[in-house]
């Protein structure tokens, strides 16, 4: 089986997305695992910490990656071409690269391009001959310095003077490939309808042209009675826009196809010649907002100037999927609340590996392989990522196979693997790969075997438990960290230093006691509310200690004190907090529990009652009552919260003396 990386930007652009479809369409019956990854570019300004994506480019060079795909169109978009395949030239350990849509001159590349010189001469002879447009103006993308907004720019030059089109500098306005940016510009350079000078516009993209056509409509223009307004890529925003948008379509499915034929042929025939550029046609589609279709028709595209108006095929999909979109929004969104719900009931990395089983299952991922560094690695935007020999601990979970391992102590270098054999999914298909960071901290990576093209879905679906993962991960550190902390303390105490410790402790319950209480409890609130997490304190009391102790003694009263407090500790997780206040007064702490659990917790604790009563053989019912208030980032403040839930302790024990 051959493993082939994707370079991607964004997993969010319908651009990328696009060509996704089709590289993955090629593979899809084939010998092959596609690994996708979402990088950004270095030092990405986009986002506080979106420049952590870009530590993941190293493992898409690693031995076990024996050929890469880059979509460099979008990432030209932000950086220079010639910056980015300095990148890709330093990272490549020589496997051959297939870049979509910008030329990257470094060896072993090979370059999949669009003719659309082709396309702007006959969308400018349509213009002027079908619409008897004279002023043609052109929205460019030069602002970001972008290889195809460079290609569209001389391309339709080239098509103005083949038709011989007067244009001058006036003809041209600048910008991005920005739908905002596009409105703005227009709107501040032309205030009213008379100002406007063209009876056409080109834009570099459906983007822009959808910007453009708002601004022009907001001064009183008509489109496309008064102007005729053409954009490019024919993306779903051009089809269901209104009025519906003329564009050219460069085939992005079939760009994604044909670099995956490239890249396979050369990893299995590495000695064949292969030429270094392919060209892929493009095609001009009239809609609407060139005047082709009238407004009220809406089902169907005029395809060129000798053809009649007929059906489109790839419209009528897209009607079907725009119809269908909205159930499929409705389903996913019950899915997000499905995950937030599993994603918020773990806590430790051990919980979370179970837990992630069921969350695989309700977003269709088939398989899921963790790694993490032996320490996160503190990365801030100007820093060099540099990546580590070592990888420490390992989660795999294997829906097909049945199969979940959490391993703490695997060891592997990723420099030679991105998965070791031992965890490596033996099928083909589709992966994708997410870099695991929080804020300047940065973990680790996933790499998860998906059955759709839902790309920008999953997006999504990755960032959710990517932000579980650091949560537990930070969680367990600190679970591991108090657990170091008991054993040094334990070491202190055989040393003979356990003052403090006991100074901290009930001597009656073994709990802690008042004062622990107070610290420990507020430290691991502080800790929860840093990491998003929520939870509950209680506050508890036995019932009618005062009356065991007139009728049984006091030494009884010791007794039913002791076992309300084992009740209390089997009720609760080994991690949560549990103290005795005192005299017959608990409190404890519940990090990740709910209000919707509280009904549940107080069955649990009347029937422990219940058992210990028979099994000691108490001559009365052992119970105890109690009040809780969740903490959150408003209120976390242990002693307001502890007076909160007396507050509602002292309302159920008042509701149980009307009952007797």
């Amino acid at each position: 089986m051959h493993t082939i990386g994707v370079l991607v930007h964004s997993l969010t652009v319908e651009y990328t997305t696009d060509i996704l479809s089709g590289i993955v369409d090629y593979f899809n019956e084939r010998d092959v695992r596609v690994v996708i990854g979402q990088i950004k570019n270095p030092h990405c300004s986009m986002g506080m910490f979106e420049y952590q994506n870009w530590s993941g480019t190293e493992f898409f060079f690693s031995e076990q990656v024996e050929g890469i795909i880059v979509i460099s169109g979008d990432f030209t978009s932000h950086m220079k071409i010639e910056d980015f395949g300095y990148y890709l030239n330093v990272f490549s350990l020589g496997q051959p690269v297939v870049s979509i849509g910008a030329e990257v001159d470094i060896s072993n590349c090979y370059n999949i391009k669009i003719n659309c010189e082709q396309s702007y001469d006959t969308i400018i002879k349509h213009l002027k001959k079908q619409h008897k447009c004279q002023h043609i103006a052109f929205y460019s993308a030069l602002k970001i310095n972008s290889t195809e907004a460079k290609e569209r720019y001389e391309a339709f030059i080239k098509a103005m003077d083949k038709n011989h089109m007067y244009y001058d500098e006036s003809y041209f306005i600048s910008g991005n490939f920005s739908e905002e940016v596009a409105y703005e510009t227009m709107k501040n350079k032309y205030k009213s309808a008379d100002e406007f000078p063209f009876d056409a516009i080109v834009a570099s993209n459906d983007l822009i042209a959808i910007g453009c056509i708002s601004a022009l409509q907001e001064i009183g223009l008509r489109i496309p009675e008064d102007v005729k307004v053409v954009g490019f890529d024919d993306t779903s925003k051009s089809f269901l826009h209104n009025p519906r948008i003329s564009t050219i379509n460069q085939n992005l499915f079939e760009q994604g196809r044909t670099a995956a034929q490239l890249i396979l042929k050369k990893i299995k025939t590495p000695g064949k010649h292969v030429q270094k550029q392919t060209f892929l046609d493009t095609s001009p589609l009239y809609r609407q907002s060139c005047g082709c279709i009238p407004m009220d028709n809406s089902d169907t595209i005029f395809m060129d100037s000798k053809s009649r108006i007929r059906h489109s095929k790839t419209d009528q999909e897209r009607h079907i999927r725009t119809n269908n979109r909205y159930y499929n929004i409705l389903s996913e969104i019950d899915i997000f609340n499905t995950i937030f719900d599993m994603v918020h009931s773990t806590n430790t990395l051990e919980v979370f590996s179970y837990t992630l089983k069921y969350i695989m299952k309700a977003t269709q991922i088939r398989s899921m392989f963790i790694s993490f560094y032996d320490t996160p690695i503190t990365l801030k935007r100007p820093d060099v990522f540099v990546m580590p020999d070592k990888m420490k601990s390992v989660i795999y979970v294997n829906q097909d196979e049945d199969f979940r391992i959490y391993d703490r102590n695997y060891e592997f270098n990723p420099k030679q693997c991105l998965i070791p054999e031992k965890y490596m999914d033996s099928k083909s298909g589709t992966y994708l790969y997410h870099t695991i960071f929080s804020g300047e901290k940065n973990y680790g990576y996933l790499v998860c075997r998906i059955d759709n093209d839902h790309f920008a879905i999953d997006c999504i679906f990755m960032k959710i438990i990517i932000n579980a993962i650091t949560q537990a991960f930070e969680y367990s550190s600190s679970v591991n960290e108090n657990k170091k902390l008991s054993l040094e303390n334990e070491q202190l105490q055989q040393n003979n230093s356990s003052l403090t410790i006991q100074t901290k402790t009930d001597e009656l319950t073994k709990l802690l006691n008042r004062r622990g209480f107070y610290e420990f409890g507020q430290r691991t609130i502080d800790m929860a509310i840093e990491m998003n997490s929520t939870g509950m304190v209680f506050f508890a009391d036995l019932d009618g200690l005062k009356i065991i102790n007139d009728t049984y003694g006091h030494k009884m009263g010791d007794v039913a004190i002791k076992s309300i407090a084992q009740v209390l500790s089997k009720s609760l997780r080994s991690n949560d907090i549990c103290a005795r206040l005192s005299g017959d007064e608990f409190g404890a702490i519940a990090v990740g529990m709910t209000h919707e659990h509280v009904e549940e917790f107080r069955k649990k604790i009347k029937n422990l009652c219940h058992e210990i009563s028979v099994e000691k053989n108490f001559p009365f019912e052992l119970s105890c009552s109690f009040g809780e208030t969740e903490f959150n980032q408003q209120h976390h403040s242990l002693k307001e919260l502890l007076a909160t839930a007396d507050e509602r302790l002292y309302i159920e024990k008042r509701q149980k003396k009307m009952k007797v």
